[in-house]
């Protein structure tokens, strides 16, 4: 067989059936290179499997964050407060400046020293509403070292609300409580 005879010459127009008959792979459209790139996969698959663990986990709780291994102390203050009977009247949030106000007041008033991974109740407190309004008042203090406003917040919307919603909250606050440059962010803390 001479190459004459399997090529075409150079003088033959060419067709444009020859031209279909050559494979070319087709360009896809935006879209469907973006729905079918594996970004969006991982996305769409992260979302699902996070409905599904955060369904499952309040359908049959599977984790409990009182159960944590890290007992900080916010942990301990958590405690303390589910293991309340039932919502005190006053409750006190702040940071090391209720916390000193808090225990400093107590260690006087007693004059004990206060562990402050278990003493939660403020008698300075309580004595000073209870006198003052003639009838016992209760009072659990949330004043943590360090706490932000923004803590103050995710205390209040998750521990102090439905059964265990207080009557009053004393929130003792500073410039720093606001902006503080030595955490980058607000989930920077340890509370």
């Amino acid at each position: 067989m001479s190459t004459s005879e399997t090529t075409k010459p150079a003088d033959t127009p060419i067709v444009a059936s020859d031209l279909l008959k050559k494979s070319v792979t087709p360009i896809p459209s935006r879209r469907a290179a973006f729905l079918s790139s594996y970004a969006v996969l991982a996305f769409l698959l992260f979302i699902v499997f996070d409905f599904g663990f955060r369904t499952l986990d309040h359908a049959i709780k599977l984790t409990n964050p009182l159960e944590s291994p890290n007992r900080s102390l916010i942990w301990w203050t958590i405690n303390g407060y589910a293991r309340e009977p039932k919502a005190p009247e006053v409750v006190l949030l702040g940071s090391s400046l209720m916390m000193t106000a808090h225990h400093a007041g107590d260690a006087t008033k007693t004059k004990e020293v206060q562990n402050e991974v278990k003493h939660f109740r403020s008698a300075c407190v309580q004595d000073f509403l209870s006198t003052d309004l003639g009838k016992q008042i209760s009072c659990f203090s949330f004043a943590i070292a360090g706490q932000m406003a923004s803590d103050a917040y995710v205390i209040t919307r998750t521990m102090l609300n439905g059964e265990k919603r207080p009557r009053a909250i004393v929130y003792g606050i500073a410039p720093r409580d606001l902006i503080d440059n030595t955490l980058p962010s607000a989930a920077s803390t340890e509370t």
